[in-house]
C-alpha cells in the first residue's frame, strides 16, 4: 500500500488548524482509498511550549479555562485524526529529514495553515523547518494551500536562496494567499504556483453535541445569541458587546477567552462541535479567518473586524471577503472614521440583507471555491498516480 503523510500545525490549540487538517485528511482518504493517508504527529517543541504557557494563563472568571481547552483539543485530535508518530518531537531539522528518509514514504504533503511563515516569533520553528521538507528527500512532495502570511521580509531576504531551493523541489506547489505567492516570487521561485482555497472549506459539518453543550452552560437557544471571536481586551470591542447586549443578545465567546462574554465556550466545545455551533447564532462578530470561513459555511450572518494595523491587502479575512463580494462585512476598528454607530448601522443592514442578497453571494462563492479546488484536482491526481 502506498503511503502519504501530511505535515501541518494539527496540534495547535486552534479550531481552524485542526479542522483544515481533518478536512484534507478525510478528502484524501475518500478520494484515494487504496492509499494509507495519515497526519505525521509532529509538533515543534517551541510551538508546544507556547501552547502550554498559554494554557497555564489564568483568567479571574475561569482560572482553569486554558487547561480545560488544551485537554479538549488534545483528546479531539487523538480521537478524530489518523496519526503517525514517526517523527521525534524535539529533533533538529537535519534529524527530522533523516527520519523521513528512513520511513521511505511515497508522498509528503505540507499544508495548510501558516507553516511557511518565515519569522523569529518564539511559537514558530526557525527556518528551515521540516514543514519545508528537503530537496534531498526521494518522496514526491505536495504543498497544499501553504501560507506564509505575516512573514518577516528581512528574514525572507536573508534566506532567499534556501527558500527558492526548497520550494522549487516540490512536485506540486499550491498556496493559500497572495502574501505567500508574493514571498515565493520575490525569492525567485520558478515552480508553477497555483492558488488553492483553504482546505477548511472541504470540511463537512456533521451533527454533534454542540447545541446540548451550549444549553448545559446556560445559553438559551430560544433567545438571540451572538458569537464573539476575539482574544484579549479592546475598548471598541467592549463597546460593541455593550451594544449587542442592549439589543437583547446573549454573548457567547466561541473560542479564546473573552472577559466580555456572558458565556465562554472555548473550554466546552471541541473543534468539531465548534464548526457546528455557528448554526445556532443569529450573528457572529469575528476577527478570525477560520471564524469567517465557518460563518460562510453555516450561512450565519457575521461582521469581520480587524484591530491591528495590518494593511487590508495583507489581511486574510479582507482578501476572503473581497473574493466573496462581501467587502461591506469587513472593517478595521482602528480606522479613523470608525465609531460604534458605524457598527450598529452595518449590523442592521447585514441582518436585513442577509437572506435577500448575501446568502446568494455566499452560495455562489462557495461553489466557486469548490470549482477552484476541483480545477487543481487533476494536478494532484496526476502526482499521486505517478508515484
Amino acid at each position: 500500500m502506498k503511503r502519504a503523510r501530511i505535515l501541518t500545525f494539527h496540534r495547535v490549540v486552534n479550531n481552524g488548524a485542526v479542522l483544515q487538517n481533518a478536512a484534507l485528511l478525510q478528502h484524501l482518504q475518500a478520494r484515494f482509498p487504496s492509499w494509507d493517508v495519515k497526519t505525521l504527529d509532529y509538533e515543534p517543541w517551541n510551538t508546544t511550549a507556547a501552547e502550554i504557557l498559554r494554557a497555564a494563563k489564568t483568567h479571574p472568571q475561569s482560572p482553569l479555562f486554558g487547561i480545560r481547552r488544551y485537554r479538549i483539543f488534545r483528546e479531539a485530535v487523538n480521537r478524530e485524526i489518523a496519526l503517525d508518530p514517526a517523527l521525534s518531537k524535539c529533533a533538529r531539522y537535519e534529524t527530522l529529514v533523516e527520519q523521513l528518509r528512513r520511513q521511505d514514504y511515497d508522498l509528503l504533503i505540507t499544508g495548510s495553515d501558516c507553516i511557511w511563515r518565515v519569522t523569529d516569533s518564539f511559537q514558530f520553528p526557525p527556518f528551515p523547518s521540516i514543514f519545508w521538507l528537503s530537496d534531498t528527500l526521494p518522496a514526491k512532495k505536495l504543498a497544499y494551500a501553504v501560507s506564509a502570511n505575516k512573514y518577516k521580509p528581512p528574514l525572507v531576504r536573508r534566506h532567499r536562496d534556501t527558500i527558492r531551493r526548497l520550494a522549487n523541489a516540490f512536485d506540486c506547489l499550491t498556496v493559500r494567499d497572495a502574501d505567500t505567492e508574493e514571498m515565493l516570487r520575490s525569492c525567485g521561485v520558478t515552480r508553477e504556483l497555483h492558488r488553492m482555497p483553504d482546505p477548511a472549506f472541504l470540511y463537512t459539518i456533521t451533527p454533534t453535541r454542540a447545541a446540548e453543550k451550549m444549553k448545559q452552560v446556560g445559553i438559551d437557544l430560544d433567545r438571540p445569541v451572538v458569537g464573539l471571536l476575539y482574544y484579549g481586551a479592546h475598548p471598541k470591542v467592549a463597546e460593541i458587546v455593550r451594544l449587542l447586549r442592549k439589543q437583547g443578545y446573549q454573548v457567547a465567546a466561541l473560542s479564546m477567552f473573552s472577559p466580555y462574554a456572558d458565556v465562554n465556550l472555548g473550554d466546552v466545545l471541541d473543534p468539531f462541535e465548534w464548526a457546528e455551533a455557528f448554526k445556532y447564532l443569529q450573528i457572529c462578530v469575528t476577527d478570525r479567518f477560520h471564524g469567517t470561513v465557518f460563518c460562510l459555511k453555516n450561512e450565519t450572518p457575521f461582521l469581520a473586524i480587524e484591530t491591528s494595523n495590518l494593511p487590508k491587502e495583507r489581511c486574510k479575512k479582507a482578501q476572503l471577503l473581497s473574493a466573496f463580494g462581501l467587502d461591506q462585512l469587513y472593517f478595521n476598528l482602528n480606522d479613523p472614521q470608525y465609531d460604534v454607530s458605524l457598527f450598529e448601522a452595518r449590523l442592521k443592514s447585514t441582518l436585513e440583507d442577509w437572506q435577500g442578497s448575501h446568502v446568494a453571494k455566499v452560495r455562489d462563492s462557495l461553489e466557486q471555491v469548490e470549482n477552484e479546488r476541483a480545477a487543481l484536482a487533476p494536478h494532484i491526481e496526476a502526482l499521486m498516480s505517478d508515484v
